[in-house]
């Protein structure tokens, strides 16, 4: 697989993607989402034709968000604690799979993978964080259950690339 690029100092990022994947950028600088080509197909058991299709389309994304916090700051301990308590008050949550400790851009950070239940499907979330110089780095993956190990190599090999510039 081939990867390219992607360097926007606005954004303070550089990191990896395949070649093949789109690139969606909002325009306030915050969000930054690259999807995995539309695919169909797959063996989902949902109950109706329309289900099925939805589940199908769903395109895998991994979304890069840099936000900051210098006016509201906090540091990864104190950010962690108050998304965990979110993720856990979320009602369509079925399943917190995962919640470590863990590094992103060669700094301390924290991961959860989570299984979120959506109409007739379920949702499987990767989740990984971190505080650089009151910025707050987050990557976040989600794809149809039955799909996400899939992609969720490409995604760690995404995130390994991940530099604050």
């Amino acid at each position: 697989m081939t990867f390219l690029t992607y360097e926007n100092p606005q954004r303070g990022i550089r990191i990896k993607y395949p070649e093949d994947w789109e690139i969606v950028e909002d325009e306030w600088l915050i969000d930054l989402a690259f999807t995995a080509p539309f695919e169909r197909g797959g063996a989902l058991s949902f109950g109706t034709a329309c289900e099925q299709s939805k589940a199908e389309s769903f395109r895998a994304s991994l979304v890069v968000s840099v936000e900051d916090l210098s006016k509201e700051p906090m540091n990864l301990d104190e950010f962690t604690k108050l998304s965990l308590i979110e993720i856990q008050k979320d009602e369509d949550l079925e399943e917190l799979v995962e919640s470590v400790p863990n590094k992103l851009a060669g700094n301390e950070g924290y991961k959860v993978v989570c299984i979120i239940k959506k109409a007739n499907f379920k949702i499987k979330f990767w989740q990984i964080w971190t505080i650089i110089k009151n910025k707050l780095c987050s990557l976040s993956y989600s794809h149809a259950e039955e799909f996400f190990s899939k992609y969720i190599e490409i995604v760690e090999e995404m995130a390994i690339s991940l530099e604050i510039i």
